[in-house]
């Protein structure tokens, strides 16, 4: 899975999965994924209402609705399938691009 800001085209993010189906929807649980939490710190640590996400506590509701918005009019998800190395090509584009990937190279 790959996803790029539709403002500037920039990659942002690129993780590997066996099911698409159930990445997305991960993506949609700030509890269940790094790349929202990432997002999120970024965008909302600054303000008052601002309360760290974790995997076992999303942000504040009205956080989380912002967040929803910020994701789906600025980023855009594509994919690519693949038979083998998956692993491989996440790795490479992490080492390669500066992105919101908080994983670092597995071992």
């Amino acid at each position: 899975m790959i996803i790029y800001t539709l403002v500037t085209g920039n990659l942002i993010y690129v993780g590997e999965t066996g099911n698409m189906k159930k990445r997305m929807s991960d993506l949609n649980r700030t509890q269940n994924h790094t790349f929202r939490r990432t997002i999120g710190e970024k965008l909302f640590s600054n303000r008052k209402d601002y309360v760290k996400a974790t995997s076992k506590r999303k942000y504040p509701d009205k956080l989380e609705e912002e967040l929803n918005q910020w994701i789906s009019k600025n980023c855009n998800v594509s994919y690519i399938t693949l038979d083998f190395g998956r692993k491989e090509v996440e790795e490479y584009y992490q080492e390669k691009y500066e992105l919101y990937n908080k994983r670092k190279k597995r071992r």
